[in-house]
């Protein structure tokens, strides 16, 4: 079959299913409502090669999911939704999958009673997701596991939300991965009832190499703002270009449990960080990059913890604002081999709040570049090393 189109207001119920070979895709025109009562919307099962792609611009409306393909080979030109799908399920969901390409794109509305897109058992994803428009998911907004590729550097991969991401679990997470390209990046809002932007989980395989960092121009809210756990090998950085609200215990940025790190970590002069813990680096073999803060920084326990790590390099510099108002220091380092680049509050910083010292570092073995203040701000006790 060439194609299945719905088309000049149709209302179709029982939905799509389809387990045979398309290569024109599947099309649902604006005026056009397809409502699946005990099956999914659209289903697409047990062929070898499915190309074309699904592009919804009507309603979809089912008790299961909205849009699903599983036991394929070759599925090619993606999923484009630029209507409405509402599903009790999963909005988009597929699994099994040999390589799945043309990534996906929202720019209309997903609203799951489970996770809004979710996928497994994939070898290859070819392409990104890419979401402009508004995602509300009881579970998880983006969700994936048991990816051997995911992405492509450069344009095109990765994973972009510059829209609105409102879920009860992770805002964006996988894991058990094998190589993710093409990077997290936030231009719009994500509210989440877990990491806003997580790569890897602490319960499952995490993620063996990511490249391409995580980027948040945006908003995250609610609780832990942007979590790497789990990762083998982790490159391109951490950037907080918005802000950054993680709720009472949570951090604002967690690295943790991982292997080597490089890109370090930036606070921009744009971006804002307010946490239990703003900054925590930990468990980690090797850090490098450093972290710099131009922005402002707020921990009600503490502004910066690096801790339990064999090397970090790239130092500490401040150039706006870390306030622990009430916690222990502003910028803890300890429990490490090696620790080079020192720690510098610059010309402008701000360093204060807290009822410790303003800078600690302990049981470093072998710390380099040592501890400086150019700032106009200071705690009550300048430093202690010990």
């Amino acid at each position: 079959m060439q194609a299945i189109s719905v088309i000049s207001s149709t209302f179709l119920s029982g939905g799509i299913f389809d387990d045979g070979i398309i290569a024109g895709g599947i099309n649902i025109d604006s005026h056009s409502r397809i409502v699946g009562s005990g099956v999914s919307a659209v289903a697409i099962e047990n062929t070898p090669t499915f190309g074309g792609g699904v592009t919804n611009n009507g309603t979809i409306n089912t008790t299961k999911d909205g849009i699903t393909a599983g036991s394929i080979s070759l599925f090619s030109g993606g999923i484009k939704n630029k209507g409405t799908i509402s599903a009790s399920f999963s909005g988009i969901q597929f699994g099994a999958i040999s390589t799945f390409g043309g990534g996906i794109v929202n720019s209309g509305a997903i609203s799951a009673g489970g996770t809004a897109i979710n996928f497994s058992e994939v070898s290859t994803f070819a392409g990104g997701i890419s979401n402009s428009g508004k995602i509300t998911a009881a579970d998880q907004g983006i969700f994936f596991e048991s990816v051997a590729v995911f992405g492509k550097t450069g344009a095109g991969g990765g994973i972009i939300n510059s829209g609105t991401i409102s879920a009860g679990g992770s805002g964006i997470n996988f894991a058990n991965v094998s190589t993710f390209a093409g990077g997290i990046t936030n231009r719009g809002t994500i509210l989440a009832g877990s990491a806003g932007a997580g790569v890897g989980l602490p319960t499952l395989h995490g993620v063996a190499t990511f490249i391409g960092g995580v980027v948040n121009s945006g908003t995250i809210a609610r609780q832990t703002g942007i979590r790497v756990i789990s990762v083998g090998v982790f490159s391109g950085g951490i950037v907080d270009n918005g802000r950054i609200a993680a709720a009472p215990g949570r951090e604002g940025i967690l690295v943790n449990s991982s292997g080597d790190i490089s890109g370090g970590i930036k606070v921009s002069s744009k971006g804002t960080i307010s946490a239990q813990s703003a900054i925590v680096v930990e468990n980690i073999t090797t850090f490098a990059g450093g972290i710099t803060n131009s922005g402002a920084i707020s921990g009600r326990a503490h502004g910066i913890t690096v801790a339990s790590l064999t090397e970090f390099t790239g130092g500490i510099t401040n150039n706006g604002t870390v306030s622990a108002v009430g916690g222990s220091h502003n910028i803890f380092v300890g429990s490490m081999s090696i620790f080079s680049g020192g720690i510098v509050n610059a010309a402008g910083g701000v360093v204060g709040g807290a009822v410790g010292p303003a800078i600690a570092a302990s049981k470093v073995a072998i710390f380099n570049g040592g501890i400086t203040n150019r700032g106009d701000g200071w705690c009550r006790r300048k430093s202690k090393r010990h």
